[in-house]
Order: structure tokens, then sequence, then C-alpha cells
């Protein structure tokens, strides 16, 4: 998924049904990945066929496909089996939104709709001193809380002050995402999430890789004027599902990049897999300054 994911919510959890593929020599199946979102662009569906469980190329994509959303027809992007909307639209909150994908003689689909958001009210930064005068800041966003089982998901974008890049989303991978639920004895509370830890640039050299080679080349190291965002979603249980099964089959792998080993929830009718969301987020922004 390369496209910075916002605020989500599924049509109906009852909607999902799990899915089953065998990871010797199974039949390749038609995947579609589909997300709205409030920001007001073309909007995305992939649809791709699934690669062997065992085979490290991604899926390929499909063309030829008759993709629409309510009344937004999509045509295929110069990548092969993205489509995206002919004309810009941003999803609304409180309104179903129907995909249908034909392809290859069948018909899928699958629906979403989009509630209101949960707006948080401040990013924090908490300092701590570690062994050998090691720095951590921790980065925690707040908001209000709702009476009811909530699922959120928070992705992190970083920008260095020093070089003219754009925002650089840390939570790209979906072995990155971040994702919570509100456990029931803290329904309707306020709410203090802790979103990731970022070391200091002036104790750089004194942390000590202790193990976990891809979790250190991700460190982030902060210093004064570099900015950090975080978009808060408040997402369905479904989709909740959804993130948190593929992460344990895949390893954090995007299923959409190989065939899921087992039973992975999916919306996507006919005998599809993947999934269709929409989602409306909304982002608070940052300076560290300490």
């Amino acid at each position: 998924m390369k496209q910075t994911l916002l605020f989500l919510a599924v049509f109906l959890a009852s909607c999902t049904e799990p899915f089953d593929i065998s990871t010797d020599n199974s039949p390749p199946v038609v995947v579609i990945y589909g997300e709205l979102t409030n920001e007001l662009k073309q909007q995305a569906v992939n649809v791709s066929r699934s690669s062997p469980y065992f085979d490290d190329e991604p899926n390929k994509g499909i063309s030829g496909a008759t993709v629409k959303v309510n009344e937004y027809s999509f045509t295929e992007h110069d990548t092969p089996g993205l489509y995206l909307s002919d004309i810009p639209f941003a999803a609304d909150t409180l309104v179903t939104y129907s995909l249908s994908v034909e392809v290859e003689g069948k018909t899928y689909t699958a629906q979403t709709e989009i509630p209101r958001p949960i707006t948080p009210d401040s990013l924090t930064f908490q300092t701590t001193e570690m062994m050998m005068g090691v720095r951590v800041h921790i980065l925690s966003i707040h908001f209000q809380d709702t009476p009811q089982d909530n699922y959120y998901m928070l992705h992190t974008t970083y920008k260095d002050s020093e070089k003219d890049y754009k925002d650089t989303l840390l939570t790209a991978k979906l072995s990155r995402y971040s994702i919570s639920n509100n456990e029931r004895l803290f329904q309707g509370q306020y709410q203090h999430k802790m979103v990731r830890n970022f070391g200091d640039i002036s104790t750089k050299d004194k942390e000590v890789n202790t193990g976990d080679g891809d979790e250190q080349n991700r460190r982030i190291y902060l210093k004064p004027g570099d900015s950090v965002a975080v978009t808060l979603s408040l997402i369905p249980k479904g989709f909740y599902d959804f993130i948190r099964q593929c992460k344990d089959e895949q390893e954090g792998e995007n299923p959409m990049f190989g065939g899921p080993a087992s039973n992975i929830e999916t919306n996507i009718s006919n005998g599809g897999v993947g999934y269709f969301a929409g989602y409306y987020s909304v982002r608070l922004d940052t300076i560290f300054t300490q």
C-alpha cells in the first residue's frame, strides 16, 4: 500500500468471510485492494493475481478490469493493475460506497461506510534517559475516546529539517502498522496512546545494536527542528482483524504481494481476496524542539 492511509471504517463486520489458500501449488486468485479517503484526490483500487505462497515475486497486476465505486468510474494507470478514479473525489462520512470489479468474466463486489472521525487534541514527546546516557523520545497522541468498542490505526511521518525531502511515511509496510483497540475498562475515557520511540541525534553513537538489525535500520534520530506527524484513524474490527492476521501470517509483509497462508478475513465477494475499505483521518503535526 503505497499511499498514506487515513481514517477507515467497513460497512458491516458480518460481510467479512474467511478464505483459505493452500501453500502447495494452489491456483492463483484475484486480489483486490481498494481504499477511499477523505482527501480530495484520485482514489485507488488495485487488482492483481496472487503469487504462489513461497514465491518472492510480487503479485502481477491484472489489466482490462472494469472498476466502479458508486457513480465513479476508474481507469487503469500506467502501473498494471492500478486503477484510479477518473475524477478526484473525497469520501464522505456516513455514506455507503459499493465497489464493483468486473474482470476475467467474474464480478467481485464489496462495501464500505465512512463514519465520523475521532479528532485528536495534541502530540507530545516524553524524554527518557536510558543506560549509558542514551536518550529516547516517546511520542504520544491524546484524544477523547467514545463509549464503545473502537479500533485504531496510527500512521507516522517524519521530515528531516536539514534535508529538502518530502515527508517519509514510517509505517508504509504492513509490518510497521500501528493498530490497537480500546480496552473495555477504558472506553469513553481520555486516551494517551504511545505512537513510537525516537532516538536522539546527540546520543546516537552510544546506542548498541542488541539483535534486531531491521529495527535498528528503521531507527529515527531526532534533532531540534525535525517535524513529525501522526494520522489517527478509527477502523472497524473487520479491518483491524485483517491487518492483524496478515501481520501474523506474513510476518509483516503486505498480503497484496503474496498468497496468504490461511483464513484471513476478506470482504471481497465471489472468491476474491483482499479488502475494500474507506477511512477518514485526522492528522496532527509537531516540531521537535528538545
